[in-house]
Order: C-alpha cells, then structure tokens, then sequence
C-alpha cells in the first residue's frame, strides 16, 4: 500500500482544506486540524498505487511539494542502523553495533543528515481497593454491612527527549540512526567534550562538515513530531503504557530524504 504526503505547501494550508475535504472524503474541519501539523504531513495511507499517482498529482497540481511512496519500503526497527559507538576515518563515519559489527557510510556516499528531537514517555496506573468502617452503612443495615470498598487510582509518568540523527547514504538502503543518549563518544578522541549534550554536537557538526553538499535538515528537532502508543505491559490493575514518537521521526525522515531527491521540499 502507498502513502501520499504534503512536503512543501503551494498555498495556506487553511485555504486548502476546503479545497481536498471532498476528494478525500473529509469533513473540512477535520482535515483542517490535520494540515495543521509540521511537515510532512501525510494526507492519505492505504491507496493503491494508481490512486495514490492520482492524489500526488492533484497535489502537485495545485502547487504543493508531495511525494508518494511505497509503506512496505519505509525503514523503521531493525530496518535503521542503530549503533552504540562510532569512528571516524579519512573517508567514512564508522558505527559500531553491540557485538562490534562495522557500517561504514563513507562522507561522498551520504546523501543526507535529518535532525529530530525523540521522545518516550511511561504512564504507569496501579489500582488498588481496600475496606474501610462506615458507620452509617452499620446503623441502616443493623450491622450486617459496615464496610465500604474504596478504590484508589495512582498514576506516574516519566517521560524522555533526546537528540537523533538520521544519516542517509545513497548506496543503501538502510539508513543510521545516532541516539545521543545511547551513543558512547570514545570515537571522538581528543575532541571529546565533558557532556553528553556537547559530544553529541560535536558529532553531528563533523558530519556535517565532511559529508560535503548532503542535504541537512533539522526541522524535526523544532517542530516534534506526536508521540504515539508503543506498548502496554502489566495487568488490569497494574498497567504501564508506554509512548515514543520513534515511528512518527523513521517516516517523517524518511519523507523528508525523498522531497529533497525529488525537488519537492
């Protein structure tokens, strides 16, 4: 199945929502809401692919930026290289996964470095119920019912927002994903900086400087993308729901790389 998405606007996004609600079969408010959010915005998922050529090219027509592309051809999970530590040669950026494999993305194969901001959240509910003495329920039951069920409801979250990079290199398909608190920064030598936070801008301004004319973004660092529902573990009465923007960064990435190769940013 094929995803249609928004990557440059032609015209207001407010003037288009009455235009696309009828050929999306929205109702306008609704759509409204929806053009509203940074790009890219996907306006239409599940399509064939002949309807999908369509969307695109009533969207291009009407002056916006679009790109269409295939769901099952967006990297995401084990799809993105995550490494753990890097280095740094004369010619490539080296990830290192956990068990020391190498991938090499050499700087005249990158094609694109896109900054995000990424956020996780936990939202732990744990219930619990106890008996207490009602006195009143005693005395109008002559004693055959003098407690009452009281259910207590607790709820924590914590919640986490780190830096990333995508790296996008042009003769594979597997793009790099550096965590900037995952990552460990012995890579960096003697360029190393006291904090996490420094080390991480240390990294990305090297790649930077020697991935020559590679498109940079950093949109998705300022304008976040949504979180969404990642899991739920526990039971009924002890349950943690956790939520990550992670998928929401691999596609929105992804779009992005494409609307650059395609002129459509």
């Amino acid at each position: 199945m094929y995803i249609v998405a928004i990557t440059r606007w032609g015209t207001a996004p407010e003037q288009e929502a009455v235009a696309l609600a009828p050929e999306l079969g929205l109702v306008v408010y609704d759509l409204r809401l929806k053009l509203m959010g940074p790009l890219p915005i996907v306006i239409s998922a599940q399509l064939e692919y002949q309807e999908a050529v369509e969307l695109l090219g009533r969207l291009q027509g009407r002056g916006h930026g679009a790109v269409l592309c295939d769901e099952a051809t967006v990297p995401r999970g084990s799809g993105i290289i995550t490494p753990r530590s890097f280095e740094f040669d004369e010619t490539a950026f080296i990830g290192l996964g956990p068990a020391g494999e190498r991938y090499p993305f050499a700087y005249a194969d990158i094609i694109g470095l896109v900054r995000a901001a990424c956020i996780t959240a936990e939202q732990s509910v744990v219930i619990s119920e106890t008996k207490k003495f009602n006195l009143n329920r005693a005395l109008m039951s002559g004693g055959l019912v003098n407690h009452e069920k009281v259910v207590k409801v607790e709820k924590s979250e914590q919640s986490n927002r780190q830096r990333a990079l995508y790296i996008f290199q042009r003769s594979g398909p597997e793009p790099m994903l550096l965590m900037e608190q995952s990552l460990h920064y012995d890579g960096l030598g003697s360029h190393r900086q006291p904090t996490v936070h420094q080390n991480f801008a240390t990294t990305v301004s090297w790649l930077h400087q020697h991935s020559g004319a590679a498109f940079y973004d950093e949109r998705l660092a300022t304008q976040k993308r949504k979180t969404d529902m990642a899991g739920v573990t526990g039971t009924a009465r002890d349950q943690t729901i956790a939520s990550s923007n992670a998928s929401a960064n691999d596609l929105a990435a992804f779009l992005l790389m494409h609307g650059h190769l395609q002129g459509q940013l």
